[in-house]
This record gives structure tokens, sequence and C-alpha cells, in this order.
């Protein structure tokens, strides 16, 4: 696109983060190679997405560095083409754990 921005913001506290992602992408030109050939040139439409994070370490790791992570891309579930014929994925949402052992 001609005009993309993201904004991002964090908080940070002594046991965990929270951050976020706006992601705005304008309007740009693609080409449509599944619609025969020659492939026509379309225009895709603008979008943004928002992406969540969040971490928080645990208090009961006696001498390990544990921490519970949570991660949500396009927490707003919009629909969108990055490439034209390829649809981005909608909500995906990841759980986990870290653990630093020593020092």
């Amino acid at each position: 696109p001609k005009r993309s921005a993201s904004i991002t913001g964090q908080v940070v506290r002594a046991r965990g983060t929270v951050s976020a992602v706006l992601s705005l992408a304008g309007k740009r030109e693609d080409v449509d190679f599944a619609a025969g050939f020659p492939a026509p040139r379309v225009t895709l439409p603008g979008y943004r997405t928002l992406d969540l994070s969040a971490a928080y370490r645990l208090p009961f790791a006696h001498g390990a560095a544990t921490q519970l992570r949570l991660k949500v891309e396009n927490l707003l579930d919009t629909d969108y083409e990055g490439i034209a014929g390829f649809p981005a994925p909608g909500r995906i949402i990841r759980i986990g754990t870290t653990v630093q052992l020593g020092g």
C-alpha cells in the first residue's frame, strides 16, 4: 500500500506486561492470478488489525523464572486479503509458558 501505519503501546509492571499493536494498511494494487490469463489488476481495500499480548511472571517459581503468555492476533477478526486470492487468517489465540532455569 502507498500508506500504512502502526501504533504500539505497552504497559510494564513488576510481574508482567501487556502490549497492543494497531496496524493500518491503505488500499493497494495487486494482480489476481486466479482470474485467468492475462491476470487482471485489482485494487484491494484497506484494513486494520489489532494484536494484543500479555505476559505474567508466576510468583511460585522456586528459582526458575516462569511466565504465562497470551497472544491474540487479529483480535477484531477482520476479514482482509494482504495478497489477492489469499484471505488472511481470522483471530488467532496462542497461550504458552516460558521457563528459564539457572542464572
